[in-house]
């Protein structure tokens, strides 16, 4: 038997994210805290209009412009993990490995766009840090198993190249489903990006 343990880790930093800098600010009102503007959420008022009953509406930075987008490279992410195996020759002929790898990957970028990854915050990039879309897969269970054929293994000549010394193998790899971004999909989304959080 052949037990390990290892830790593996990676980290990366300034990497390219793309950044809507005409995305209006969060928005407060009597009622609570918004990552967004309710009245250009639900339609009730004009996505350019200065206000409401009398209240200022929190709108984009650059009236009567969609998105801004800006490439920086501000964002980071890092991985890290514990990579646990054993292997062991069950007979002269048969040998299994079993890996086990619990991990984390986590970064303040979101889901992928064109050919970078976008932040959800621009006025506060590190806000929404937390799993990796797409990349975050916490648990993972690989069994390999490698058979050597035993046949003909004391013949001679030509029968000994093209027959004998043959293997099967197989590796079977069982892991969890990665982290997923969910978005509102409507019209009048506003800075409506995500659904409610509970808190």
């Amino acid at each position: 038997w052949i037990g390990s343990a290892t830790y593996a880790g990676s980290i990366a930093r300034h990497l390219v994210g793309q950044s809507n800098i005409n995305l209006a600010p969060a928005y407060s009102d009597a009622t609570g805290n918004y990552d967004f503007n309710p009245a250009i959420n639900t339609g009730a008022a004009s996505a350019y209009a200065p206000q409401k009953n009398g209240t200022a509406l929190t709108n984009s930075p650059f009236q009567g412009y969609a998105a801004i987008n800006s490439y920086e490279t501000q964002q980071s992410q890092n991985w890290n993990a514990l990579e646990l195996s054993v292997r062991h020759p069950v007979t002269t002929n048969l040998f299994l490995t079993v890996a086990y790898t619990y991990s984390k990957d986590l970064t303040d970028q979101s889901s992928q766009s064109g050919s970078a990854l976008t932040t959800v915050d621009p006025y506060h990039p590190s806000r929404y840090y937390g799993n990796a879309e797409g990349l975050n897969f916490p648990h993972s269970l690989a069994i390999t198993a490698i058979y050597n054929l035993p046949w003909l293994q004391d013949s001679k000549g030509v029968k000994r190249f093209a027959f004998a010394g043959w293997k099967l193998s197989d590796i079977t790899t069982l892991r969890s489903g990665t982290s997923a971004t969910p978005f509102l999909s409507i019209s009048k989304q506003g800075n409506g990006l995500r659904p409610d959080r509970v808190p």
